[in-house]
C-alpha cells in the first residue's frame, strides 16, 4: 500500500487545482495568457525581420556587386582595397569559356573596379567607378538594369555613365546632364573624360546609389 508523504500533494490532486486556480479569476488568466502570446508573437515578428533583413542583405550584395564568386588575378586580392589597376586578369574571356562549360555556372561576367574623382565643373567627390561588358555579360550576372529609376541601361559603344541616386542627388543632376570623371591610368596618368548620365540607379544598396558610377567601356581596359 503506497503512503502518502506528508505535505506532498499527488499529481491529480495538483492538476485539479492548477485549474481551479485558472478558472477561480478568469480576468486574471485571461490577461496573463494575452500577455505571454503577445510577447511570443511580438519576438518571432523581430526574429522574422532581423533574418529578412539579413537576407535582403546579402541578396544586395550578391545581385549588386560580388555575384556568388568572385576570381581575382594572382596578387590583387591583398592590395584588393586600394582597387589597383594592376596586377588585372589579362586572360578574362579564357577564364569565362572555362567557367562557362562547368555545371551550374549559370553566367560570368569581367568587372574593373577602381578609383576615380567626379566633377560637374564645380564640385568634385572621390568615388568608386565600375568599367562593365555591356553586351550580353554584366547584365546577366547583376540585376543593375531592374534597379534604374530614371533613364535607361547603357548601350554597346555608346559613350554614358549609371549614376547611383545618392550621387545624383549630391549633384543636383539627372538624365541627360554631363559630369567629368578623373581617374588615373595603369601606366599612373591621369585621364578625364566627360559623359552623359544614361541612367539614375535606385537600388537600395548604399554601396552602388552613393558611390560608384557605372561606365560602360571594356571591362579589360585599363589605359
Amino acid at each position: 500500500m503506497d503512503e502518502m508523504v506528508p505535505g506532498l500533494l499527488d499529481t491529480g490532486t495538483t492538476f485539479r487545482l492548477g485549474l481551479r486556480n485558472l478558472f477561480r479569476n478568469k480576468r486574471r488568466t485571461l490577461i496573463t495568457a494575452s500577455t505571454v502570446a503577445i510577447a511570443v508573437m511580438l519576438m518571432q515578428f523581430m526574429f522574422a525581420l532581423m533574418m529578412g533583413l539579413e537576407q535582403q542583405s546579402f541578396d544586395n550584395l550578391i545581385n549588386y556587386q560580388t555575384g556568388h564568386a568572385k576570381i581575382y588575378a594572382a596578387g590583387y586580392f591583398d592590395e584588393r582595397s586600394e582597387l589597383p589597376l594592376e596586377p588585372a586578369l589579362d586572360n578574362a574571356a579564357e577564364i569565362q569559356a572555362t567557367l562557362g562549360s562547368i555545371t551550374g555556372v549559370a553566367a560570368t561576367t569581367p568587372r574593373l573596379n577602381f578609383f576615380a574623382q567626379l566633377s560637374n565643373g564645380v564640385d568634385q567627390l572621390p568615388v568608386q567607378g565600375i568599367g562593365i561588358q555591356v553586351m550580353g555579360s554584366d547584365d546577366d550576372v547583376f540585376r543593375i538594369p531592374g534597379a534604374i529609376v530614371e533613364g535607361e541601361y547603357l548601350k554597346p559603344a555608346e559613350e554614358g555613365m549609371l549614376l547611383g541616386s545618392g550621387l545624383a542627388e549630391l549633384f543636383g543632376v539627372s538624365t541627360g546632364d554631363w559630369l567629368t570623371v578623373l581617374t588615373k591610368t595603369a601606366a599612373g596618368a591621369w585621364e578625364a573624360l566627360d559623359l552623359p548620365i544614361t541612367g539614375i540607379i535606385g537600388s537600395g544598396n548604399p554601396a552602388i546609389d552613393q558611390n560608384r558610377p557605372g561606365d560602360p567601356r571594356d571591362a579589360g581596359s585599363r589605359d
